[in-house]
């Protein structure tokens, strides 16, 4: 049978390995890169009758103690049937193009995300994604919600929706 002594030194040790993995935990906070934020807008054009193009204003902040270097950039969308649908990204050069040449956009709010941004630890961005879609607006406009996920060239992927 155990005694008492020994109870309280089972428990003892217990606590002391929680209160170590606590410490633990708590000091690798922040070692993994991460992007937190929102889609604000979004805006849609059609480009024909079967296709459209989406344009998702962002801002986002990384909050982690280590650069954040975009290794992708994509944006899809869950459609009104629940499926999920990938878009083709647009180059920044064709998306500052569409500004351009449909001013029913309106403003730009920040510029086109691009590969090879290094995030700085604590910084926040504010940009767009436009990219395009095989769906008619009117399915596009439907969407359920929209998903830009970007990943870091260390693996990390981080996503944000609206």
């Amino acid at each position: 049978m155990i005694n008492k002594r020994t109870l309280v030194a089972m428990g003892a040790g217990l606590v002391v390995a929680a209160v170590l993995v606590a410490v633990i935990i708590f000091i690798q906070r922040g070692s993994t890169p991460r992007l937190v934020g929102e889609i604000s807008r979004v805006r849609t054009l059609e480009m024909d009758p079967s296709s459209s193009v989406a344009i998702a204003d962002f801002q986002f902040t990384n909050d982690s103690h280590y650069a954040f270097i975009i290794a992708t950039i994509d944006l899809s969308v869950i459609d009104f049937r629940g499926e999920t649908r990938p878009g083709q990204v647009i180059s920044a050069s064709d998306a500052n193009r569409l500004f351009q040449l449909f001013p029913a956009l309106g403003p730009k709010t920040g510029e086109p995300l691009i590969i090879k941004t290094k995030v700085a630890p604590g910084a926040s961005v504010r940009g767009m994604v436009a990219a395009r879609f095989e769906l008619s607006k009117t399915d596009l406009d439907a969407r359920r919600k929209i998903i830009l996920t970007i990943t870091d060239v260390d693996g990390p992927v981080s996503e944000l929706s609206q």
